[in-house]
């Protein structure tokens, strides 16, 4: 092993002596090669959807999308008024305005329904009118009061319009369903959304290509209009609330533009700051950074050419592999000042420095990247597009860091730095040095006490994992006190929800849904879905197609209430549909296909933590077993099935990409170290500090989710890094005297600064995540800074501890 070591270095001085020689020649080759991922960033796009997180072949997503594609999009923007009489001509004069307003000022809308157009269906004599509700405007209080009444009395209004109290009421905004993109004039739209209407999924054009939904960007206009047009109106005394998943999606990209830009800079200037004081020379701040930017630009541009969207776990990026690479160019310009302050010429510094640090850093990359790798396989899109693309930004930051790094050096004129003699850097460094090493001396005199404080501190961690919890709640991430929560939180309460679910009940038979004993188990199904009241969560509204029969039946009884029920035989249901269709409103297609095949519930409910909805989901699932059995193909879908989905796959990720991650890196120690013994217990001081963290969370009660998830993969590929310097000096060391305490302590001189740097350089490129304006983000930051903190005490303190225990103090 220690041949081919000395190969490999003596294959590093070669490579940096070519680089010297051909240095101009690297930097053209290597920044050409890097112009095709950077022209694309111009193109970069962001994707904060709940869709988002999870793959396109995933089968919440595949029915999701076949939903969207037969009944539109079921996110909805929703704004609600709380004015002091909701039956006010004054109000009902805003409230027309703002609809109006809504209608034709704001891009990507289908359709606005508010109280203004709310459907009415009434029967006169034998004919049935669909109208809206103000059609005709009340001319006196008398006519409002009627309207009051009606309004309050039916039932298809509540909770989706006016709140059961009758102090709120709502504009409910659909978005297009599919992007304007590709769309040739607005015309061409208007006719697709035509044909459309006309069209189920059934009897698509297989010659036409899919179309896109409506893209991150657009449903961005579409807030973006509504909340200008809002800020007219809303006042301390005439309070707004707004939202819908899709108003929460788009804060999020908002805030991860916001906070990504904030990241970047903040992690720069902590960069040029610790090189400044650390090398006190202007390119050594200027090199580092342009590699480390090139990294970052071609990471981000291969994202872009490869069509992948940044999304919000991918935020952090950017400053991983601002950190990971500046890393990687302090080992060689550590070693390369050192050589030119003793007065050496650049190409023998050039050539010191690739031959002594090029090899401990490719082993290094490789960790990181392999601890990154992990996400590859996962279930989450964007966990698993990080541990595709973060691996590569990595493997870029060491080829920028091992080849362009050297030959921007060499094209660079250099003098010695002279120290002063009060401060000369062997007194400060032999300071500095004595401080790291005490804790080398200390943990090999008392290894067996240092040995069982981090046993008993993994047996208290490990209590607190078992009070760890998962969950996945995207509407807290935001600040308590952010409008779009406050108001989604409002809806919430007075109007028993703001997302919703979606059951498809497909029969697959032409005019299947003309069955009074079907429709009459719907409506059963969503009586009892309405009556479910679970911890924190509940359906506060269930609509299906046998409540819009039950409205036409009525009408079609004189308005009586005892009619508002599902009328017998088939054939008095088909003529009932067929009149209301005939009445000129298209409402049944929300509800229904073309065929009558299909029969769709939508089901309201608070934005609360995904794992709230268990519950609600099995007791659902239940009764629809009961009423139907396997007669029927049900689905479950819409946003809170995704959002379920997404917390099943952050459990299964987690599982999945600790187990990978901690084979791939204990394979590549062993491997790297040379001793499948020292490769096992190498790995005793990495996953410590994992599972400090993870009891952390479990006694402070902070939940495991697709942030915190990341942890421990991408601490134990980057905690590694220290152990690698730490084994492969001790080993050096300790084959030469035999002494475990002598091998500790020059491993220590030797290493101890530099893997004491990294780690500050490292922890700080974690913390600025601290500054988001997001809870979860802060708590990554925190947390991951946190286990690399400790990942490096470890290495200090428990492994010259093991090394003293398992190699005692002679070698045999």
């Amino acid at each position: 092993m220690d041949k081919i070591r000395h190969k490999l270095d003596a294959g590093f001085a070669r490579m940096g002596e070519f680089i010297y020689k051909y240095r101009w020649l690297t930097i053209i080759v290597v920044l050409l090669s890097l112009i095709p991922p950077i022209l694309q960033l111009p193109h970069v796009t962001l994707d904060t959807s709940t869709e988002s997180f999870l793959h396109e072949n995933d089968p919440a997503i595949v029915d999701y999308n076949e939903f969207r594609d037969q009944f539109g999009r079921d996110e909805l923007m929703i704004l609600a008024f709380n004015p002091p009489e909701v039956f006010d001509f004054s109000f009902l004069d805003k409230l027309r305005e703002i609809h109006n307003r809504l209608e034709t000022e704001v891009p990507h809308i289908e359709e606005v329904t508010s109280l203004i157009n709310a459907r009415v269906t009434r029967g006169k004599k034998d004919e049935l009118i669909v109208e809206d509700l103000l059609e005709k405007w009340p001319k006196n209080e008398i006519e409002l009061q009627a309207i009051k009444n009606f309004v309050l009395d039916n039932p298809t209004y509540r909770n989706l319009l006016i709140s059961e109290n009758g102090k709120f009421t709502t504009i409910v905004i659909r978005t297009n369903n599919y992007s304007a993109v590709g769309a040739e004039s607005d015309d061409d739209l208007a006719l697709e959304n035509f044909e459309e209407d006309f069209a189920d999924e059934t009897s698509t054009d297989l010659s036409t290509a899919p179309r896109e939904f409506l893209t991150d960007a657009e449903n961005s206009e579409a807030v973006a209009a509504v909340q200008e047009i809002i800020a007219g109106y809303k006042s301390a005394d005439f309070p707004i609330y707004f939202s819908g998943s899709n108003v929460v999606a788009d804060y999020i990209k908002r805030a991860m533009q916001n906070d990504m830009a904030r990241f970047i800079r903040l992690t720069l200037i902590a960069i040029a700051l610790f090189l400044l004081i650390l090398f006190r020379r202007i390119v050594a701040v200027v090199w580092p950074l342009l590699i480390v930017i090139l990294s970052l630009l071609a990471t981000v541009g291969l994202m872009t050419l490869t069509g992948t969207p940044l999304k919000l776990p991918t935020t952090i990026l950017p400053s991983f592999l601002l950190a990971v690479g500046i890393g990687y160019c302090v080992h060689i310009l550590s070693l390369f000042f050192r050589r030119i302050n003793a007065g050496e010429d650049k190409r023998s510094a050039i050539i010191f420095s690739l031959e002594h640090a090029g090899l401990p850093i490719v082993l290094t990359s490789l960790t990181t990247a392999g601890g990154l790798l992990s996400f590859a396989s996962s279930g989450l899109a964007p966990i698993s597009e990080l541990g595709i693309f973060a691996p590569y930004g990595v493997m870029i930051a060491l080829f920028l860091s091992l080849v362009l790094l050297p030959a921007l050096l060499a094209i660079t004129p250099f003098r010695p730095v002279k120290i002063p003699k009060r401060t000369s850097e062997k007194k400060y460094t032999g300071r500095l040095d004595k401080f790291i090493i005490s804790f080398g001396s200390f943990a090999t005199r008392r290894h067996w006490l240092v040995l069982s404080i981090s046993a008993l501190l993994i047996i208290v961690a490990l209590v607190g994992i078992a009070q760890i919890d998962f969950a996945h709640k995207p509407l807290e991430w935001l600040p308590k006190n952010e409008a779009t929560r406050i108001a989604t939180q409002k809806i919430d309460t007075e109007l028993r929800g703001s997302i919703s679910m979606e059951l498809v009940l497909d029969k697959r038979e032409e005019n299947g849904w003309y069955s009074y004993e079907d429709l009459q188990k719907l409506n059963e199904v969503g009586q009892f879905a309405e009556s479910i009241e679970k911890p924190e969560v509940f359906f506060g509204r269930a609509f299906s197609l046998a409540d819009i029969l039950k409205e036409i039946n009525k009408a079609l009884h004189e308005n009586s209430d005892e009619f508002h029920a599902i009328p017998q035989g088939r054939e008095l249901i088909a003529q009932e549909f067929l009149l209301f269709e005939n009445s000129g409103s298209d409402d049944l297609e929300d509800f229904t296909d073309s065929q009558f095949s299909k029969a769709r519930m939508m089901l309201k409910s608070p934005f609360r933590d995904a794992k709230a909805y268990k519950p609600l989901f099995s007791s659902l699932k239940q009764k629809l077993t009961e009423e139907f059995g396997n007669d029927i193909d049900i689905k479950l879908t819409g946003i809170m099935v995704l959002l379920v989905t997404t917390l099943d796959e952050v459990m299964t990720s987690m599982v999945e990409s600790y187990f990978y991650a901690f084979v791939i890196i204990t394979f590549l120690m062993m491997l790297m170290i040379g001793s499948i013994r020292m490769g096992a217990l190498s790995m005793i001081p990495n996953l410590m500090p994992i599972l400090l963290t993870l009891g952390f969370m479990g006694w402070f009660g902070l939940t495991l989710d697709v942030f915190t998830l990341l942890i421990g993969s991408i601490a134990l590929g980057l905690a590694v890094d220290d152990t690698i310097h730490f084994m492969h000096n001790f080993r050096r060391y300790y084959n030469e005297s035999g002494d475990v305490s002598i091998a500790v302590q020059k491993t220590l001189e030797i290493a101890g600064r530099a893997m004491l740097f990294t780690t500050l350089i490292l922890t700080a490129g974690f913390f600025i995540f601290m500054f988001a304006s997001m809870g979860n983000l802060f708590n990554f930051g925190l947390l991951t800074g946190f286990t690399i903190s400790m990942a490096l005490l470890a290495d200090f303190l428990l492994a010259p501890a093991l090394m003293q225990i398992f190699y005692g103090t002679k070698k045999s």
